[in-house]
């Protein structure tokens, strides 16, 4: 499907659009990125293209050049650090240009787009802590996974060791203050650290040495002819170090070999592990509990016992066909098999302070799917108080069959009934290139019945099956060119599937909820921002998300296609903010009415708040108090600040024209609120 620039035709809405969790991404003002190549060359256009290079002029290799606002606009910097945007920018825009590399300082940095001038970008190196790490006979150990962490916990920089042991920490800010801890975080085996240095960034020839390690072996062999089992996976736990220890239940240690033996390397102690055979005849082995020395190696011998398998077979009851690749589960011990857990491996309990391997008493136990024959092999997991068998398919009604506890084999035969089918079309025809989707919800249980599907971008035609009769509603969404579906509204329509009305073709009419364009021209204290933000408003309050962004031009102008119907708050973003640690400077409310372009003109001008903070009595609140502030406007974006001498609070940069809330923290006044403007002098909190 063609899709027109957003500063061509807005009106039209042929515009490019990004998607994004909360709302539209949007396209940066003569974005075109998926556009399909033409035979014409188009002046108006040019490719970014420039080097990126270090503090040295040193061209740098592999950094990642990301054009802000496009979609799928990035490259890579050659062996010479050349790079070349792929989609086309209009000539003399103003862009973010975001570049990142491993061991360089994050940069963005604001350019134009010119078709003979490079953007050449310098990056600096990131401040580090490097070193080697070594065993106790002093050989170097790879893989093994450290972090820098900072007096508050925080872990700051992550890195893991070559072959050759030597690792670089690497922090992506260019804060350096304050010393670190260099600790292990994932040792996958190998010993913990003798020691856990706290050193300064920018430290070099840092020497790490762990303790010894253990050595487990395990050998695997059937119960009923003692041959070996040649592949399975091991669940390990160690006790006392279950995190830096690295092993992750949830990710058995697979091991393919003839003689059924698995060598790992472990930190001497107490051991707990579970042995998962890929055969689904053989039953998981018994939580295994082993002491394993800090010299030489535990040998430890496994049999698995072979499990009786099952034969279940799926078929249609209508036609008595089978239905291949449906998904077979088998869950005990709960009454409700549709929210069992997964309980196929073992979890982590603890016991008098002990961590240890244990199954979980229910949930899923078996998984499987149908062949072409319509059955699935499953391994029955014995006697239980309760167990359902569920079957699941996209095209059918999942069918869940209760099963009588035994130790005899079971047999199983179940039959499945077709989904109900919805069919459809949506309307109008400005809407389709948007691509929308549609997904049924069954009002009686809040429970999504489909995925989103699909809508014809030729007919509007679209087709759903509901598992279950009754009553459920019809959402729309937006699908934006990366395949995201952003929800557009709830409810278009309500149908009683199983009625007669529900088998006839059904039309939805989305007039209402075209997408619609926002331009305008913003200023902040007379200068140009970087972005502007478009912030979803309920009930009145702006919510601290964005739901799209886009890059100002030189002349302060910016264009937000598409925009979803209903009413938005636009924010500025400074240039040099980061992604997420700026203070929002709103300067416009806008509502989006379906098909229609709103423009939008901000003229912010921020200034210093300085009030009084006082009680009811008038008398000023103590020095050093701590205060929570938030704008009313957005009251989840919040700040704190302190007291100055009689009871003032300062806060610099707040817009003029913005409603400050204020909420004392701690003391005698806790909890007191009050709200002032920003002109005001004195803030009364009750």
């Amino acid at each position: 499907m063609d899709r027109t620039p957003v500063n061509q035709s807005p009106s039209s809405l042929e515009s490019s659009a990004e998607g994004a969790n909360a709302g539209p991404r949007v396209l940066a003002d003569g974005g075109g990125s998926d556009s399909p190549p033409t035979s014409t060359v188009d002046a108006s256009v040019v490719n970014l293209f420039g080097y990126v290079r270090d503090v040295d002029a040193n061209p740098i290799v592999g950094a990642k050049v990301l054009a802000m606002g496009f979609s799928r606009n990035a490259a890579e910097t050659d062996e010479k650090g050349r790079y070349r945007l792929p989609t086309p920018i209009r000539r003399g825009a103003s862009l973010i240009v975001h570049v990142s590399c491993p061991r360089f300082l994050v940069e963005e940095v604001n350019v134009t787009a010119q078709e003979d001038s490079p953007a050449d970008i310098v990056l600096e190196r990131a401040p580090r802590i490097a070193g080697i790490l070594v065993d106790p006979r002093g050989e170097p150990i790879e893989g093994y996974r450290l972090q820098a962490v900072d007096e508050a916990g925080k872990a700051l920089a992550f890195a893991i060791t070559d072959a050759r042991g030597q690792f670089d920490l690497c922090r992506r800010e260019a804060k350096t203050e304050g010393r670190v801890v260099v600790s292990e975080m994932f040792t996958y085996g190998h010993g913990l650290l003798v020691e856990r240095p706290s050193v300064s960034w920018g430290t070099e020839n840092v020497m790490l040495r762990t303790h010894s390690a253990g050595q487990l072996e395990i050998r695997v062999k059937r119960a009923d002819d003692a041959t070996p089992v040649t592949a399975f996976s091991v669940c390990l736990l160690h006790h006392e170090h279950q995190g830096p220890q690295g092993w992750d239940v949830s990710r058995p240690v697979g091991s393919t070999s003839d003689d059924g033996v698995i060598q790992l390397r472990s930190i001497p102690g107490p051991v707990s592990f579970v042995v998962i055979a890929e055969d689904a005849s053989l039953q998981p082995s018994d939580v295994q509990m082993v002491h394993v020395p800090g010299i030489g190696v535990h040998v430890a011998h496994v049999s698995l016992s072979p499990g009786r398998v099952q034969r279940i077979r799926a078929f249609d009851r209508q036609t008595g066909l089978v239905v291949a690749n449906a998904d077979v589960r088998i869950v005990v011990g709960t009454s409700d098999p549709e929210k069992a857990p997964d309980a196929t491996l073992p979890q982590v309990s603890e016991l008098q302070g002990i961590r240890i391997l244990a199954w979980s008493r229910s949930g899923v136990r078996t998984k499987a799917k149908t062949g072409p024959d319509g059955t699935a092999i499953v391994r029955w997991v014995g006697p239980a108080t309760e167990a359902w068998l569920r079957c699941e398919h996209p095209q059918y009604r999942t069918a869940n069959v209760k099963l009588t506890p035994s130790s005899e084999p079971i047999a199983a035969e179940v039959g499945l009934d077709r989904c109900i089918r919805i069919r459809g079309v949506v309307t109008p025809a400005d809407i389709l290139q948007f691509m929308p989707r549609v997904r049924a919800v069954e009002e009686r249980k809040s429970l999504l019945q489909c995925k989103w599907m699909a809508v014809d971008a030729q007919t509007g035609g679209f087709e759903l099956d509901v598992d279950n009769p009754g009553s459920v509603r019809l959402d729309l969404a937006v699908t934006m060119p990366d395949g995201v579906p952003v929800l557009t509204a709830e409810g278009i329509t309500r149908v009683v599937v199983g009625s007669e009305s529900s088998s006839q073709v059904l039309v939805l009419d989305c007039t209402a909820h075209v997408p619609g364009v926002v331009e305008g021209v913003v200023s902040v204290d007379g200068r140009t921002p970087a972005k502007v933000r478009a912030h979803r408003v309920l009930d009145g309050v702006g919510h601290v998300g964005w739901a799209a962004e886009v890059v100002v031009g030189e002349d302060g102008s910016f264009v937000i296609a598409p925009m979803l119907v209903g009413e938005w708050l636009l924010s500025a973003v400074p240039p040099n903010a980061g992604p997420f640690d700026y203070r929002p400077v709103f300067f416009a409310t806008c509502t989006v009415q379906a098909g229609r372009k709103a423009h939008v003109v901000g003229q912010v001008t921020t200034t210093a708040l300085e009030v009084v903070v006082c009680d009811a009595s008038g008398a000023s609140l103590a020095e050093g108090q701590q205060m929570i502030l938030a704008l009313k406007r957005c009251p989840e974006r919040r700040f704190t600040a302190k007291l100055g001498p009689g009871g003032l609070l300062r806060v610099e940069g707040i817009p003029s024209n913005e409603t400050v809330v204020a909420e004392v923290q701690g003391g005698p006044y806790d909890k007191r609120r009050g709200e002032t403007e920003v002109v005001a002098r004195q803030l009364v909190v009750r």
